[in-house]
């Protein structure tokens, strides 16, 4: 899937955890999810979104349907040790911290990537003057003084 969003020229991509039409619950694939976390890591392909199925419909007109989907989600919650949702405010309070945070990150990265750049540079000059193979004109000119 991540080959696929990259060849379109997508930077995220979303997939369904579960049957598109049922409850089954396809099995973890360690090596699978490894392998992704690796190609994504070099591509940029993040955030990845984690599709439900559509009949985990809370708002279903049909009442089995609702039941499903709202035990599903309780049965999820649970098993995740979430006893209650936080607030909107308590999670925009969250983000505003890391906002912060992820803006402060960036400024520190920036000035290290442009100290990398500069010593990349210098390293650079000083291997092409060590690696420097005089051309035989040169040699001529110095065997000449």
């Amino acid at each position: 899937m991540g080959k696929e969003a990259v060849s379109i020229g997508a930077n995220t991509f979303q997939f369904f955890t579960r049957n598109p039409r049922g409850g089954a619950v396809k099995p973890l694939d360690l090596v699978d999810i490894s392998a992704y976390q690796s190609f994504s890591a070099m591509r940029g392909l993040q955030p990845i979104l984690a599709h439900a199925p559509y009949t985990l419909n809370a708002c279903a007109a049909d009442a089995g349907l609702r039941q499903f989907a709202l035990g599903t989600i309780k049965m999820v919650l649970k098993e995740k040790g979430i006893e209650k949702l936080p607030s909107a405010e308590k999670m925009k309070a969250e983000h505003d911290v890391l906002a912060a945070d992820k803006e402060k990150l960036y400024a520190q990265y920036k000035t290290v990537h442009q100290e990398a750049r500069e010593c990349s540079s210098v390293i650079k000059q000083n291997i092409d003057i060590l690696l420097y193979v005089p051309k035989e004109q040169d040699w001529e000119n110095s065997v000449e003084r």
